[in-house]
């Protein structure tokens, strides 16, 4: 199991409950701050490290920094070749492998390279000897190599060390670790190895139920010691260590992150070799989240890299100093949030590391240093800013669209305003079972919208506004600008998805525009449903979860999370004509008869069966489209009362304050986004654009793609292995780009509703309902009384 491959989805509900507006308290409108000429300025220089890498040649290549010596830093290239067509039984692995330590000097250029494959395997240290890590002692260079056997058992590990000067790798010896055999018996998975104060630190990662690692330290004298926090910390999950390192006093803090992603800080003591949680009363000055990413630089100390940008920490002062703001460059914040700083030297900081790109029909990564160096003066003095503010993380195509307008634009400078994230307002509650996370979803979502609405209403709120689609309450024009003179003006509907935006109106208005979208529905085969039908009546539901899929639900959801999302496909049932919730109708009581008496409840997956008759797809982008509908199968909608086609999720959207002092240049930035061109780079990254334009440019390069790594894989996998591991092995050709158009253009306009306020309510109700408890209609009494409630407090 490879515990560092990532997904990257961001995904926010669509919302269509409607709202009155709210009646005008008098609008105050932002300030407008200007950049003055005393603001710090630093130029951007990109160097990529793998530019001179034929990528298509590798199974996989990448680059990570190693240490810096005398002015030069040092990277480990690793990489595989492809193995396409060769016999494995006769093949030496040796030769596919590719590991060198590359020297980079101060410019970025590539002055020499140290074939590390080459010295291992001339000192035959085995069948099959690679390097798991090289690591920087002081002014030493030390590398690690694994050797193998013949079966791929190992033989133990060697170290030597490394002469960057003349290029040359010493004599190996035996690392003697004791604790190494029963650990890689019991499984266990080792990581790149670590220095700190003195010690080589082996960090082995254990999988289970509870995951968690093993750390194995050996001294300058070849002792070693384990220390395993399954028994230091019993039960506790940690998933990922990031970086160890020196807070004197002979302890260490060691970074780490859980399974849910929820940063760990612990403290290594190295008098009585134990680990502890950090005590929060000696620690808590010290802000380390989720995204930052430290090190520690020769000369000046220990620097964090976070959202805000790069600070220093002084240990025997408790303190953090910010050396610079991100704002202070035009540097793509997406990739800023992967760079780690490794030196700094007066004016200027150089950073490194692996940055996401979208290739289309896979996901890779660039290996860079990006060089920051103080500018003189500030090239933005005198433009307005206009403060941004994305719900979710702020995605690449998002980020690159902010770097393009500042480059570009003379009268104003958008800086992303992070006060309101929604992992901000998570609580870290312990999940107990399916439903939890959703309900702590719902719980943030209701109390950041709550946070905005009053913001923007005070004029102290962000000008830009990132996918806050399903925030209904901001839908009307005391929170955000009307936009649907912009929409009829500018997107036309021969250029533009103009089904999927007008499904977002509230009468003649449009407050929040997608910019990417979801089709979501059930697939299965054609044959298994009637002719031209598009979605499931309940009746019709039931029957087909008995007779084509064998009982299986394919919504596979317990009672009240398969409630909560039939109820958001078909909101606009249950609002009448003056914005006010109505449940007292056949729509709610006929999905609720339905949740009650035909859903599984309680069931672990395998418990709910399987079938290959019918899924749940959340289609966003042809490739999506190809894998899981394709020419055999439809597309139906979730089942509702009126048997409704597929739904429509927003994936990305913009809004625009109304109390923003600079709409205008508001207005530009969603021209911009709007382009063909930035549409592209949404769409590659998540969703579908709502540019006709873009899709099937992106289409067009995915079917490209998808063909070529095929055949790739072919040359070395048989078809039929290939289709065991999921690969779809059927080219894709233009047709399925048609019918995945012509299916948009066909939606009806639904879309998912997915108010967090309304949502928590349902959740907390209708249980006792699904258990008994109460009937139908004393929940629809209190439903509608706290719903209502919710809505009145907004107006």
């Amino acid at each position: 199991m490879n515990k560092h491959i990532k997904a990257f989805t961001a995904s926010l509900l669509a919302v269509s409950v409607l709202m009155p507006a709210v009646t005008s308290c008098g609008k105050t409108e932002g300030t407008g701050e200007i950049i003055s000429d005393d603001t710090p300025w630093y130029n951007i220089t990109t160097i990529e490290l793998d530019a001179d890498i034929d990528k298509n040649e590798y199974e996989y290549y990448e680059v990570a920094y190693v240490g810096e010596v005398e002015g030069n830093y040092l990277f480990l290239a690793e990489g595989m070749k492809n193995l396409g067509g060769v016999d494995y039984s006769t093949v030496d692995l040796n030769d596919y492998i590719t590991e060198e330590l590359q020297i980079i000097d101060s410019t970025g250029a590539k002055t020499a390279t140290i074939d590390l494959a080459a010295a291992v395997k001339e000192a035959g240290l085995g069948d099959l000897s690679v390097v798991s890590s090289v690591v920087q002692i002081g002014d030493e260079i030390r590398v690690v190599a694994d050797s193998l056997t013949s079966d791929y058992e190992s033989n133990g590990s060697y170290a030597a060390n490394i002469d960057v000067a003349s290029g040359t790798v010493g004599e190996f010896s035996l690392l003697n670790n004791p604790y190494s055999e029963d650990l890689n018996t019991e499984g266990a998975s080792l990581e790149a190895s670590m220095f700190c104060n003195g010690y080589m630190i082996e960090p082995y990662w254990i999988y289970g139920d509870t995951p968690s690692y093993v750390l194995t330290l050996c001294d300058e004298q070849n002792n070693y010691t384990m220390i395993d926090l399954r028994e230091e910390l019993p039960n506790e999950d940690i998933y990922d260590i990031s970086d160890i390192f020196d807070v004197g006093d002979n302890k260490a803090l060691v970074i780490g992150t859980r399974s849910s992603g929820a940063r760990v800080n612990l403290i290594l003591d190295f008098t009585n070799m134990s680990v502890a949680f950090a005590s929060e009363e000696e620690y808590g000055w010290l802000s380390i989240d989720s995204t930052s990413r430290t090190s520690e630089i020769e000369g000046y100390g220990r620097v964090i890299a976070d959202k805000s940008g790069i600070s220093r920490v002084d240990f025997d002062t408790k303190s953090v100093e910010k050396i610079m703001d991100f704002s202070e460059c035009n540097i793509n914040y997406s990739d800023a949030l992967n760079l780690t700083p490794v030196d700094i030297q007066g004016d200027r900081i150089v950073l490194t590391g692996s940055i996401f790109r979208m290739a289309y029909s896979n996901y890779e990564y660039e290996s860079v240093m990006v060089f920051l160096d103080k500018a003189e003066s500030n090239p933005n003095v005198g433009k307005q800013i206009l403060n941004l503010a994305s719900i979710t993380e702020p995605s690449y195509a998002l980020c690159e669209a902010i770097c393009n307008f500042n480059e570009n634009n003379t009268e104003y400078y958008i800086k992303i305003d992070d006060r309101y994230s929604m992992d901000s307002y998570f609580n870290n509650e312990e999940l107990e079972d399916e439903g939890d996370n959703r309900i702590r979803e719902d719980r943030a979502s209701a109390s950041l919208s709550s946070q905005l609405s009053v913001d923007l209403m005070g004029g102290v709120g962000p000008d830009i506004i990132i996918n806050a689609y399903s925030f209904s309450q901001l839908n009307n024009p005391d929170y955000l600008v009307d936009l649907n003179d912009y929409v009829q003006e500018n997107l036309l509907p021969e250029n533009y998805y103009r089904n999927i935006i007008d499904s977002g109106y509230i009468g003649d208005s449009v407050f929040q525009l997608p910019v990417t979208f979801d089709v979501e529905g059930i697939a299965t085969d054609a044959s298994n449903v009637n002719d031209g039908q598009v979605g499931f009546t309940f009746e019709e539901y039931a029957v087909f979860v008995d007779q084509v899929c064998n009982g299986y639900d394919p919504m596979n959801m317990g009672k009240t999370e398969f409630f909560v999302a039939a109820l958001n496909s078909m909101m606009d049932l249950m609002v009448d004509e003056e914005g006010n919730f109505n449940f007292d109708n056949d729509a709610f009581r006929a999905l609720a008869q339905y949740a009650h008496d035909d859903v599984l409840e309680n069931l672990e997956n395998e418990e709910r069966g399987s079938s290959s008759e019918a899924s749940l797809v959340y289609a966003g982008s042809v490739a999506d489209y190809f894998e899981n509908v394709g020419s055999d199968k439809v597309l139906l909608g979730f089942p509702s009362y009126d048997g409704r086609g597929p739904i429509v999720s927003a994936n990305d959207s913009i809004a625009i304050s109304a109390q923003s002092g600079g709409i205008e240049g508001c207005t530009q930035f969603l021209d911009l986004v709007m382009s063909p061109e930035q549409q592209i780079l949404f769409g590659a990254q998540s969703g579908v654009p709502v540019s006709r334009e873009a899709f099937f440019e992106i289409s067009d390069r995915y079917i490209e793609g998808h063909n070529a790594l095929i055949e790739t894989l072919r040359s070395y996998i048989p078809e039929a292995e290939l289709r065991l591991y999921g690969y779809n092995t059927i080219p894709a050709d233009s047709e399925v780009t048609e019918e995945f158009n012509e299916l948009i253009n066909n939606l009806d306009g639904y879309n998912a509703s997915s108010d967090g306020a309304v949502n928590t309510i349902i959740r907390e109700e209708i249980p006792a309902y699904f258990e008994d408890q109460k009937t139908l209609d004393e929940v629809i009494l209190v439903l509608e009384d706290r719903a209502q409630t919710v809505v009145s407090e907004r107006r």
